[in-house]
């Protein structure tokens, strides 16, 4: 995640919305973001994401696409759709590659993609 002119300028920590259900990632990926400076809040599924984005600001949602309840195409579908969130950022952080997986994401409207392991130097 790159850091553009408006979030360099800012006074206020990035408010990330961090979705995934793996524990071990949302360990290391809550820390590595800490330290860039972000603010984390974290949801296990798309249900709970989508929840705590309608309750709260966020400046960016990283979402994985395997979940259970709601999974992370249904989340990114859900999202755009609400008029509030429409204009979330949206980065995908996932271990599928495959090709279908990457246009159905792009279809609905995320804006970055990435694969598990994330380099978070190249974040």
């Amino acid at each position: 995640m790159k850091k553009s002119p408006t979030m360099t300028s800012r006074s206020a920590p990035i408010r990330v919305m961090l979705a995934d259900d793996d524990p071990i990632f949302v360990e290391v990926a809550s820390a590595a973001l800490r330290r860039m400076g972000c603010a984390v809040v974290t949801a296990a599924d798309g249900a709970a994401a989508l929840h705590a984005l309608l309750q709260d600001e966020f400046d960016v949602a990283l979402v994985d696409l395997s979940m259970p309840h709601v999974d992370g195409f249904r989340l990114i579908g859900m999202i755009r759709a609400t008029s509030r969130l429409s204009r979330l950022p949206i980065m995908v952080l996932t271990v599928r590659d495959d090709t279908e997986a990457i246009e159905e994401a792009r279809r609905l409207g995320v804006d970055d993609f990435m694969t598990k392991p994330v380099d978070w130097v190249r974040f």
